[in-house]
């Protein structure tokens, strides 16, 4: 499951730079949304192994381990990209994301607008609320499909792509609440979620916000992972679980990869794609547990999503101020193998040691 995990994020940057030679791995999109199975799968995984949360003490340690996870490594980033646009406007008088924007309209936003850009910046919950925003003349107004307008509203967010954090911690705050449902509830919320997804689509609302933003519909995927790690608990229980099962698992779903190439953006046959996941996660979770090398591959997945667009943002400032000439093969390795740099020394400057105190805060509860 790590290099799985790294490999989605890895698409998620291709398809912000165009991808090597045209490659992408899969649409960004469908790589986020894995990832929210993958995550119902952890989650229910660490509910059931290592929290009470039927008691407060319980709770409070799961929900703050969670905080810990989701924010040290977003608020890093978060420092880093203001640090990063401010010494190059400072040095070179280049406007770079997100201060141009602030610059440009900060002086003309209302309270609220500013309650909310602070807001979702700092704590992310909201984030994805932009795309059912546009901005007129410092005031926030609702629309049904935010795509075209500029302003963009997320161009207010220092990591825009934080957007999935906020669904992924709203699905923290129901997790405990889920985990003690039955397969058969839990079974009802995929299928009702999917159900409002196609409602909704068949109807015209084709937009980012609505495909694949809107928590009530993604809350189907994580719910999927969940019932993902019961399935791993049924066979692991029965002893279908094997190192030897994982491994073959593993490389004939790696051998399927490369055979049939990237999952579709928009269509049933991404969701039938999605269940046969849901249905190989319990091995390749089984995978990472036998070999450390996959599991340590994996945890550099969430430091390349946060800090690959910073890096793409500096990248491109200075090709454009000092005239030079990338292709967009170039460039996409250029922006990779930075992005990768970079997270290898959070991994261990940052995430190890952080990493360590959550699991003595569990194993002293």
């Amino acid at each position: 499951m790590g290099l799985f995990r790294f490999l989605l994020a890895l698409a998620v940057v291709l398809n912000h730079t165009g991808g090597m030679s045209g490659y992408i791995i899969m649409s960004g999109i469908t790589a986020v949304q894995v990832f929210f199975m993958i995550s119902g799968f952890l989650i229910a995984f660490i509910l059931s192994t290592k929290y009470d949360t039927a008691s407060r003490a319980g709770a409070w340690l799961f929900f703050s381990n969670r905080a810990l996870r989701i924010f040290i490594p977003y608020w890093t980033v978060w420092i880093l990209t203001f640090a990063a646009v401010a010494i190059v406007f400072a040095v070179y008088g280049w406007q770079l994301h997100p201060l141009a924007e602030f610059m440009t309209y900060g002086g003309e936003m209302t309270p609220f607008t500013w309650a909310y850009v602070v807001f979702t910046n700092v704590l992310i919950v909201g984030q994805e609320v932009a795309l059912w925003l546009s901005y007129h003349a410092g005031q926030l107004v609702p629309v049904i499909n935010a795509d075209a307008l500029s302003p963009a509203v997320y161009h207010f967010q220092a990591v825009p792509q934080a957007w999935s954090l906020s669904l992924e911690l709203m699905f923290y705050m129901l997790a405990p609440l889920l985990n003690r449902r039955s397969n058969f509830v839990l079974l009802l919320i995929v299928i009702g979620a999917n159900l409002l997804r196609f409602i909704v689509w068949q109807n015209g609302f084709h937009s980012s916000g609505w495909t694949y933003r809107f928590f009530p519909f993604e809350i189907g995927l994580f719910v999927a992972g969940m019932l993902s790690y019961r399935l791993y608990a049924y066979l692991k229980e029965r002893g279908f679980i094997t190192w030897q099962n994982s491994i073959a698992v593993t490389l004939a779903f790696w051998a399927l990869a490369l055979i049939y190439g990237s999952l579709d953006t928009d269509t049933t046959y991404k969701f039938i794609a999605f269940a046969v996941i849901a249905m190989l996660l319990p091995f390749l979770f089984s995978f990472s547990t036998h070999f450390k090398t996959d599991r340590w591959i994996g945890e550099m997945s969430y430091p390349v999503y946060l800090i690959h667009i910073v890096v793409m943002m500096l990248v491109q400032a200075f090709i454009q101020g000092f005239g030079l000439s990338f292709s967009t093969n170039a460039y996409s390795w250029l922006i990779v193998m930075i992005t990768i740099g970079l997270s290898v020394a959070y991994v261990y400057l940052i995430d190890v040691p952080l990493e360590r105190w959550r699991q003595r805060r569990v194993r002293s509860a």
